[in-house]
C-alpha cells in the first residue's frame, strides 16, 4: 500500500515515516527536460556499471552536476539553486551542500538496494528530483548503525513520479533504511545532501 499523505507543510506534503515529505510536480516540464539534456551531456561517454562498491546501487552510472558548470541564469542551473532554497526554506538553513549527484538507473534492471546514506560526510538532509520515469521508494525501519531492514519491520511504500521532489529529514532521514524499485524505464535522480558539520 502506498503511504498516505498526513499533512501539508509549504509546498510539501508529509508522508509516513515522520520525516519524509514530498513536493510533486516541483519542476516544470522545460526545467526537467533541461535537466535531462545537461546530465546526457555529463553521462554520454560513461557506461553503466553492474554494481556500487558497496553493492546498493545495481546497473548504474553516477556523476556530480556541479551548479558552476551550467550556465548561470539558465533552467537547469536555476531548478537546482530552487531545490536548495526551497529545502532551506522548509527544514532550517544549509550551512554547506555536497555537490548535487546524479544516479542513472538503467532501464529494466537498475535498482537501489536497501540503505542509510552514511553519516560520515552527509548531514540531516536527504533528497531527491526524480526525472524521465516513475518509480517506487520502500522506506523500511532498519538498524541505524548498519543500516540492515529489521525483521518484519515497519514499511512504506512511495511512488515518484517525474518532476517530484521528495525530501528524508530526521527519523525518515537516520531510521529508516530507502530503496527504488518497479521503475517503469529508465530513471535519473539529482540526489542533494548537506554537508556534515564538526561540531
Amino acid at each position: 500500500m502506498l503511504s498516505k499523505r498526513i499533512m501539508t507543510t509549504s509546498c510539501f506534503q508529509a508522508i509516513a515515516p515522520t520525516g519524509a515529505f514530498i513536493a510533486y510536480n516541483f519542476l516544470s516540464d522545460r526545467e526537467h527536460d533541461e535537466l535531462v539534456t545537461a546530465i546526457q551531456k555529463k553521462l554520454q561517454r560513461r557506461r553503466y556499471e553492474k554494481d556500487h562498491f558497496d553493492a546498493v546501487i545495481i546497473n548504474y552510472r553516477e556523476t556530480e552536476l556541479e551548479l558552476d558548470r551550467l550556465i548561470q541564469g539558465s533552467m537547469a542551473h536555476s531548478a537546482l539553486l530552487r531545490v536548495r532554497t526551497t529545502i532551506s526554506q522548509n527544514f532550517g538553513p544549509i550551512s554547506r551542500w555536497l555537490p548535487p549527484h546524479v544516479i542513472d538507473l538503467r532501464e529494466d534492471d537498475g535498482c537501489i538496494r536497501p540503505h542509510i546514506d552514511s553519516v560520515k560526510f552527509s548531514g540531516g538532509i536527504v533528497a531527491g528530483l526524480s526525472l524521465l520515469s516513475r518509480c517506487t521508494m520502500t522506506l523500511a525501519r532498519a538498524d541505524e548503525k548498519s543500516g540492515e531492514v529489521k525483521p518484519n519491520a515497519d514499511s512504506h511504500r512511495l511512488q515518484l513520479e517525474p518532476n517530484s521532489l521528495y525530501v528524508l529529514s530526521g527519523l525518515a532521514r537516520f531510521s529508516y533504511a530507502h530503496s527504488i524499485s518497479e521503475t517503469q524505464g529508465r530513471r535519473l535522480s539529482i540526489i542533494f545532501r548537506d554537508e556534515l558539520l564538526e561540531k
